[in-house]
């Protein structure tokens, strides 16, 4: 997404590193979770596991993790792949017996009163607008009588179905399952604003009408329509498919980054290259980065090194690609307190100089020339650039791409 989305965008791509922190993937068979890219270990600041992921690796289970023929964790396998931190969260899931399959599951992570008092808050557990039933996430989104109400007007109270002990996820499970994209869409919408609602009544004692969540749940799902649209139109239909280089719309430039670790030196490197929408090489430049950076901290890094090369000279129309696809889902949205969140935060402030500006994912075969001048800072003493006429090593790749 670009650098001018609205308020009400912005709060909700923040508001998923809340949900984030609070679901992990329950280990029951392993079949069917990832090994990295997946929430599974219970550390409750970060569920991910954080050794280098080998890209060989990158859809291998959980299950192959297994002791085999017995229920037990791998130790052999657990101290060759992972850091010890990993390791150590690893062995403090305990593997159940029988044949359960992996399922998700979500601790509370909404700050509701009924939450507040669970982690010793002086607070009365009353949900304040009705007076009448405990204040937690089920019953502000679902069961409230004004929730209900919206609910009903929007067409999806047949999806929303609340059985007795159920919790927020079970409904949101079942809604999933009953209802077709658009409804699901609508839900998400109404979600936010029934809690947006719930924060306005607590903190400013503003009320609002069931028609006025309607309406802007209606709304935010028109917006959205319109800005998918719009970068369907402005980045190539076949970018989000496609394994190979494309060139950016008329009148933009493509900025390819990539982060080397170098293990053995113990630095990184950075390649970036810029292209027009003709394919032409415009500037390409590497950069040696600081010692001893974990692998998502360099990517980051990375980036910020990029925003501000561009930035000295072009501020508008620039797409820049990376294949770190944690590094541009953490740019799109989402905060927390860790060096690789500040480096991003640095990024998102670099960010506001621009205007028509996009930071989005890419395949590794698609960013092949960033990666090699990326790879090529371990034979660098300092930093390079060329501009106009590319170094020699990549002139050949950046022919047939231009093709």
């Amino acid at each position: 997404m670009g650098a001018n989305l609205s308020y009400v965008w912005r709060s909700l791509m923040q508001a998923q590193e809340v949900m984030k922190q609070g679901c992990r993937r329950r280990i029951g068979n392993g079949k069917s979770t990832r090994i990295w890219q997946v929430p599974w270990l219970k550390c409750p600041l970060n569920g991910y596991i954080t050794t280098v992921m080998p890209e060989e690796l990158k859809e291998t289970r959980v299950e192959n993790l297994f002791a085999e023929n017995r229920k037990e964790w791998d130790g052999d396998v657990l101290k060759d792949k992972f850091n010890d931190r990993d390791c150590e969260q690893i062995r403090n899931i305990q593997i159940p017996l029988g044949h359960r399959e992996d399922k998700w599951s979500c601790r509370r992570v909404f700050p509701t009163a009924d939450a507040l008092r669970r982690k010793s808050v002086n607070v009365s557990s009353v949900w304040s607008w009705c007076l009448t039933n405990v204040e937690d996430d089920l019953h502000v989104l679902f069961e409230c009588s004004f929730a209900k109400e919206v609910w009903t007007n929007v067409g999806l109270l047949n999806i929303v179905q609340v059985r007795p002990n159920d919790f927020v996820l079970c409904v949101l499970k079942r809604a999933f399952q009953l209802g077709d994209r658009d409804q699901i869409g609508l839900l998400g919408m109404v979600c936010w604003n029934l809690w947006n609602r719930q924060n306005n009544w607590v903190w400013n004692r503003i009320n609002c009408s069931s028609f006025s969540i309607q309406s802007r749940a209606f709304s935010m799902i028109a917006e959205w329509n319109r800005a998918r649209e719009a970068s369907a139109k402005l980045v190539n239909q076949n970018q989000a498919t496609s394994r190979v280089w494309t060139k950016p719309p008329e009148g933009w430039i493509k900025i390819n980054i990539d982060v080397v670790c170098h293990l053995d030196t113990g630095q990184a490197g950075v390649g970036c290259i810029i292209r027009d929408y003709q394919g032409y090489f415009f500037r390409v430049r590497s950069k040696v980065l600081q010692r001893n950076l974990q692998p998502r901290e360099a990517e980051a890094m990375g980036l910020r090194e990029a925003l501000t090369w561009t930035k000295e000279w072009r501020n508008n129309k620039g797409i820049f690609e990376s294949d770190a696809k944690g590094m541009v889902e953490a740019i799109n949205g989402g905060s927390g307190s860790s060096y690789f969140h500040m480096i991003i935060e640095d990024c998102r402030e670099i960010h506001k100089y621009f205007s028509e500006v996009l930071v989005v994912f890419t395949y590794r075969s698609a960013n092949t020339l960033a990666h090699l001048l990326a790879k090529a800072t371990y034979f660098m003493s300092g930093n390079q650039e060329w501009l106009l006429t590319a170094p020699e090593f990549i002139s050949c790749i950046v022919d047939v791409e231009k093709v």
